[in-house]
């Protein structure tokens, strides 16, 4: 079985975060909260918020659009750094689940759009994304 990439890089930003999935909890993890369908494939309510990039596979065997996914991922990271290391907690209702603070979430949006950390590519989606979330707030 090839293994998602998304899945695997979910798996490595939380490891980072001191929180250890297994590949098989990571993916449940991302299919539950609507991140990936079944398949693997980002749902479209992720990919419209910027939240995951859509992989591309051609015949020449060539990956992925490398700079978009790139971009993604650097982006992300930026606002995780942004973060309290407390924004991170098991849910003790589920042990295969981590709740992250949303407000901490808003403002680490928040910060790296203030300061540019965000690339131009993306800065649109996660304005909507910081729009949405505090609307919920």
């Amino acid at each position: 079985m090839q293994k998602i990439k998304l899945v695997v890089d979910a798996q490595k930003m939380m490891q980072e975060k001191g929180f250890h999935f297994t590949y098989a909890e990571m993916y449940n993890e991302l299919v539950k909260n609507n991140f990936i369908d079944k398949n693997g494939n980002p749902t479209k309510w992720a990919l419209e918020n910027g939240l995951v990039s859509q992989a591309f596979t051609y015949p020449n065997g060539i990956s992925q659009n490398d700079i978009q996914a790139n971009l993604d991922e650097s982006d992300f990271q930026e606002i995780l750094k942004r973060m309290p290391k407390d924004s991170f907690q098991p849910n003790p209702h589920d042990k295969e689940d981590v709740l992250i603070d949303a407000h901490n979430l808003v403002h680490g949006i928040k910060q790296a759009l203030q300061e540019n950390a965000i690339s131009t590519v993306n800065r649109e989606k996660y304005k909507r994304v910081l729009k949405q979330m505090e609307a919920q707030l």
